[in-house]
């Protein structure tokens, strides 16, 4: 795979600081800023108006892993120190706050500061999580929710304030073979008929494996493939990286 596809892509009007450290195949769209000690993994996805940053970030920092899907106007506030897992996706217009005053501390006004952490596979849309939360892997939160309090792991949460709907109710392992048929179905729209599944894989051209359940991709990158790594995509199946001689790259 050409290195120069790697590389971040970054929007003409957009701004990343020169402290900022992105991972290849990760994409920043217009009109977005990115300030202050910020590490993000590989194959980050910010779309556009979107800020990581604000505050007293001599304070604060975030740390994030692979596959960060931010989406219009999103929000993370680095006035303390925030930590986000893989696969964790903030909705169009989520806020992530650290910090939080406006009128005097001395004279009983609220005053919060303090870290946010986020676990593996989570979905936040549209919502706003407030300064000092902890939340768990395998976590789906409602839209237009407030997240006040901590989540365990695997819970569908919502409400303002939050509350725990469903405990342990993520993940939940499906029988593939539907998911299989609807990309195989979406794929003949775009003319890829050499596709086919087994047992718990997808096939693509007779040589390249999609395993979605251990999200390893195997084989041959060819226009066909990555049609159909879009597809899984799109369905929330996000697949680690390989090279056009189908070397298998293990996440960080």
């Amino acid at each position: 795979m050409n290195d120069k596809n790697r590389k971040p892509q970054i929007h003409k009007t957009a701004y990343v600081a020169d402290t900022v450290e992105l991972g290849d195949w990760s994409k920043v769209g217009a009109y977005s800023r990115i300030s202050g000690n910020v590490k993000i993994g590989r194959a980050a996805y910010i779309t556009e108006h979107v800020t990581i940053g604000g505050g007293q970030q001599e304070f604060g920092s975030l740390m994030a892993g692979d596959f960060l899907g931010m989406w219009d106007r999103s929000f993370i506030n680095t006035a303390a120190r925030v930590s986000i897992g893989n696969e964790v996706g903030l909705g169009t217009d989520t806020k992530i706050y650290t910090h939080g005053n406006y009128l005097s501390e001395i004279e009983g006004f609220p005053f919060q500061r303090g870290p946010i952490s986020i676990g593996n596979n989570v979905w936040i849309p549209y919502a706003v999580v407030l300064p000092d939360v902890r939340i768990g892997d395998n976590v789906v939160i409602m839209a237009m929710s407030c997240v006040a309090r901590d989540l365990p792991s695997g819970c569908l949460a919502g409400g303002m304030p939050i509350r725990i709907l469903e405990k342990n109710a993520y993940p939940e392992i499906q029988d593939a073979r539907s998911v299989f048929q609807s990309i195989i179905n979406d794929a003949f729209f775009y003319d890829i008929h050499d596709i086919s599944y087994r047992d718990t894989l997808l096939i693509v051209g007779k040589k390249t494996n999609f395993y979605p359940f251990s999200r390893e991709l195997i084989g041959p990158a060819t226009k066909d493939t990555e049609i159909v790594k879009s597809l899984f995509r799109r369905r929330g199946i996000r697949f680690r990286y390989y090279d056009n001689q189908g070397v298998y790259t293990e996440w960080d």
